[in-house]
């Protein structure tokens, strides 16, 4: 079996034995493999507001992205908020 077959063998196992047996390379393989193949990450993109502008003025967005006008409103809370 070779090493990466191998790792997700034991990446995939209930048993945590063969997982505290890896070596410090099979570790770091692990956590790269763990860190590409998230769920989250298929569902998450991140992206800047500029940089969603500037994919409008090339034409790859057909939405255009709203400027922003942040203003920040503190509100007192009474005393029992603030325990809450």
């Amino acid at each position: 079996m070779r090493p990466d077959q191998r790792l997700v063998r034991d990446l995939r196992g209930k048993a945590e034995t063969p997982r505290r047996r890896l070596d410090g390379a099979m570790r770091q393989a692990a956590l790269k493999l763990m860190r590409v193949t998230t769920p989250v990450r298929r569902l998450v993109s991140r992206h800047t507001r500029e940089l969603l502008r500037e994919y409008y003025r090339r034409g790859l967005l057909s939405t255009r992205i709203a400027d922003r006008e942040v203003d920040d409103r503190f509100v007192e809370m009474t005393s029992g908020e603030r325990a809450l």
